[in-house]
């Protein structure tokens, strides 16, 4: 019995620790596999040097010319509150538009938050 509590202890700590690092774990995976931008004109490159990683990464690897331009032209606009749109939320808007929304799956697996 006392073996199982000590597994369960363990078990339930690399749970915390996997959560509290899952961004992490997602960033260094981002990182490893480079988005191609330098095939794009230099205002894509510079819009794209704007965006989160995971954005970034749907705007090179993933949208279309004329996603791209629609993503750059909302980055220009207000947005419904009236602010000027982010170039990360002209993004997020393109691919929700488009049904792209990125996995929100935990790497992990480990269900304890």
């Amino acid at each position: 019995m006392k073996k199982m509590k000590i597994i369960l202890a363990a078990l339930t700590c690399m749970c915390f620790m996997s959560n509290a690092s899952a961004e992490d774990i997602q960033n260094e995976i981002a990182a490893q596999k480079p988005m191609d931008c330098s095939n794009m004109s230099m205002d894509m490159q510079q819009f794209a040097g704007q965006l989160s990683t995971s954005n970034k990464k749907m705007f090179c690897g993933q949208f279309t010319a004329a996603q791209r331009s629609s993503a750059m032209q909302y980055a220009s606009q207000q947005d419904s509150s009236g602010n000027m749109m982010s170039a990360n939320q002209a993004v997020q808007k393109v691919a929700s538009d488009n049904n792209m929304m990125p996995s929100s799956k935990s790497p992990t697996g480990c269900p304890v938050k």
